[in-house]
């Protein structure tokens, strides 16, 4: 009946008010209890030919009043007669309406209440420093586990409480049970932090590093090394000093660029890369340092970033034309298959005009082509021509 909330509605309404409130709940600091849902204000027109549906909804309200204790606030309407609408329904507590509202992807607010209860109790007796608020959010970040990686979050969360980790690695934490990688995940190690009070684990981390690739034809024809690597705070002797260094995004790009005399390419990382890279001196030194990114919102973000730290680079292949000639091989979904690209512009003050003009155009929610040329799309010969 329009304007009147139906047994399907309500129960979809309390599914909502319990998927705000039930970590709080289990937690013991909900203030959500009694919840008084309206039901709605149904015109006369609407009661007049909807009595039979009226007739169904008055007679569940008064069995969830009956069985469950729920109360309905009802007035007097005309409808060809008197007649008691229902107004309001008040809900007492999160385990009547776990028995009413609607499961949540297909499991019972009950089995999820009495989980989340459960696991509040373990983190209670084991963690009994923890105030309600930290054990609503470790609760709220327990939701997606199931048992065994709830258990495994635990067990850390006590080893870090009793342990001093710092000067391990990630995977050097002797904890009995979980394997050398586990703590690989930044969502269980955040976790981790709340259990054991702890801003941070204090864990060794590995120094960035960056990968390059000689490509003077000179060098290489007599024998000399293709690749080579750099770690943050550690001693290079290039080869040779490079008069251009040409900046990568992709490993099959800088793996198979071509030859290029006095040149070296290096794998950037994408943002990562740029703290990094920016700051090596031989690259700051050359004579002239390439950009070539995907041709995509973050490309341009990226080489607008180099350019605000100073490195004084041209781009390669990020232009209208580029996006015209090859712009079939892109894509319009993001990495993770199944979301279509669409970035919100951004003021990238050190574009040049082409560059912003692909940059606008791609960002352009009208644009019917592709928002993503990656770089490994275009032919190699291409990116040796532009230099």
């Amino acid at each position: 009946m329009a304007g009147l909330k139906t047994e399907a509605d309500i129960r979809r309404a309390l599914s909502r008010r319990l998927s705000q409130c039930f970590v709080a709940e289990a937690a013991g600091i909900c203030t959500e209890w009694p919840f008084v849902l309206p039901l709605g204000h149904p015109s006369r027109e609407a009661l007049l030919g909807g009595l039979g549906e009226l007739g169904v909804l008055t007679q569940t309200l008064r069995a969830w009043d009956q069985e469950l204790g729920t109360t309905t606030t009802y007035t007097m309407r005309d409808a060809g007669g008197p007649k008691r609408v229902p107004t309001h329904l008040s809900v007492p507590t999160a385990d009547v309406a776990a028995r009413i509202a609607e499961p949540r992807r297909g499991e019972p607010w009950k089995r999820i209440l009495d989980r989340t209860r459960r696991r509040a109790h373990t983190v209670r007796t084991q963690f009994p420093q923890l105030d309600d608020t930290v054990v609503a959010r470790i609760l709220k970040a327990l939701d997606g586990c199931n048992d065994l990686e709830c258990e495994q979050v635990l067990s850390a969360g006590a080893w870090f409480s009793a342990h001093d980790a710092r000067g391990l690695t990630l995977r050097q934490v002797p904890i009995p049970g979980i394997d050398s990688k586990w703590l690989d995940n930044k969502r269980r190690r955040n976790l981790v932090c709340l259990l054991a009070g702890k801003e941070e684990l204090g864990l060794a981390g590995w120094a960035p590093s960056v990968q390059l690739a000689y490509l003077d034809p000179d060098h290489l024809a007599h024998g000399g090394r293709h690749f080579d690597s750099w770690v943050c705070g550690d001693v290079i002797t290039l080869a040779y000093v490079p008069e251009r260094v040409i900046i990568v995004e992709n490993k099959d790009t800088y793996r198979c660029f071509p030859q290029v005399e006095r040149s070296i390419c290096v794998f950037g990382s994408g943002f990562a890369g740029l703290s990094v890279v920016g700051e090596l001196p031989w690259v700051r030194d050359a004579d002239e340092v390439v950009y070539w990114g995907d041709l995509d919102a973050d490309g341009f973000e990226i080489l607008n970033a180099y350019r605000v730290a100073g490195i004084e680079c041209r781009s390669i292949l990020m232009d209208v034309p580029t996006l015209e000639r090859f712009g079939r091989y892109g894509t319009n979904l993001e990495k993770d298959h199944k979301t279509r690209i669409l970035r919100q512009r951004k003021e990238l003050s050190l574009l040049s005009a082409d560059e912003r003009a692909a940059y606008e155009l791609i960002t352009d929610p009208a644009y019917t082509g592709n928002r993503r040329l990656e770089q490994e799309r275009i032919p190699l010969a291409e990116a040796r021509a532009a230099l």
